[in-house]
């Protein structure tokens, strides 16, 4: 088929199926509303074409350049676009669906609402210039690499990401959702605002990252690395937490509520108005820690070493403290009396 049948069969709303134009010059080509199906796109030069609102169908891309390319609410099923170059491409309510993209290039894209579902990414290139709410499920992301981008919105489900290439990534607002990250290398990053609920994150290393506001609620995170790291305002609810080693860190106004935190060292960071309320702490480390305004109210902290920790208002309401070590009481709050007497109100007797 000729280009110029193409253009025919796109501008009439006809479908072309089994046509190929591998290898050839379409480069700025208007190929907007295209029905396409079993179509040979490979290595063509489509740089700087138009494809909006295009459906492409198990169509080959293979190693096709879309550089500068235009795909606002194209549709991709099931389709091959291996090592292909998608370097500054629009992207916007773009959705890839069962397609094949390992070793494809997104570097300087601009993708806004866009969607793999159940694709594979190996050793893709996910750099975009502009990134708001890309969805990845049900996907295979085998060593993509991420290194030193701005990703915003960005959400991984229920996916293995042990060999995505965070290094120097900044994520904001983005959710890693019951996710795989275990031994990750995450050191120096930024995870801004982000949601690792129910996520695997044993050993991981999230040493001087920057965690401020993310959500690790029901992640299991034993042996992690959090020290010299900022997670104020972090949120660690029924984390998994066992031998972390939490030093030299900023967690102000954490919440650390019904953790488990049996062995983890929170050496010399800073803890202010943060939340231990039922957290089992034993042999945990907190010596010269700072816990102004900290609440370990009903925690279990037998065994622990809170020495040298500087404490003002601090609360202990109930916590169990048999074994516990400390340099002095000044700054304890032993028991709340309010507490106490609404305690009392609720369970009489």
């Amino acid at each position: 088929m000729k280009v110029e049948e193409l253009l025919d069969k796109i501008r009439h709303g006809e479908p072309v199926v089994g046509a190929s134009f591998a290898g050839q010059d379409l480069g700025g080509i208007d190929l907007s509303g295209a029905q396409l199906e079993r179509v040979d796109l490979s290595r063509a030069n489509l740089r700087g074409a138009c494809l909006d609102d295009s459906a492409l169908t198990q169509c080959k891309l293979d190693q096709a350049d879309l550089s500068a390319a235009s795909l606002k609410g194209a549709r991709v099923f099931r389709c091959r676009l291996e090592a292909a170059q998608l370097g500054r491409v629009f992207m916007q309510d773009t959705n890839f669906f069962e397609s094949s993209l390992g070793r494809a290039d997104f570097g300087n894209a601009q993708m806004e609402r866009v969607a793999f579902i159940r694709c594979e990414l190996g050793h893709a290139v996910l750099k975009p210039s502009i990134c708001d709410q890309i969805v990845v499920t049900e996907s295979t992301v085998d060593q993509l690499d991420c290194r030193g981008a701005r990703l915003l919105h960005l959400m991984f489900f229920r996916m293995d990401l042990r060999t995505v290439q965070f290094a120097q990534a900044q994520c904001d607002a983005s959710i890693l959702m019951e996710c795989n990250l275990e031994g990750q290398r995450l050191q120096h990053t930024a995870f801004l605002r982000c949601q690792f609920t129910d996520s695997a994150m044993a050993a991981v290393d999230f040493s001087r990252a920057v965690l401020t506001q993310s959500n690790f609620k029901g992640a299991t995170l034993t042996r992690a690395n959090f020290s010299g790291a900022d997670a104020a305002q972090a949120m660690f609810p029924e984390a998994d937490l066992r031998e972390a080693n939490c030093s030299d860190a900023v967690f102000d106004q954490s919440i650390w509520a019904d953790a488990k935190l049996e062995g983890a060292d929170f050496s010399r960071s800073r803890l202010p108005l943060s939340v231990f309320h039922r957290a089992k702490a034993g042999n945990a480390g907190f010596r010269e820690a700072d816990l102004h305004d900290a609440d370990f109210s009903y925690a279990d902290l037998h065994g622990a070493d809170l020495r040298d920790a500087r404490f003002l208002r601090t609360r202990f309401h109930r916590a169990e403290r048999t074994g516990a070590r400390f340099s002095g009481s000044g700054g304890i709050v032993e028991n709340d009396p309010e507490l106490f007497r609404a305690q009392e109100i609720q369970h009489p007797g």
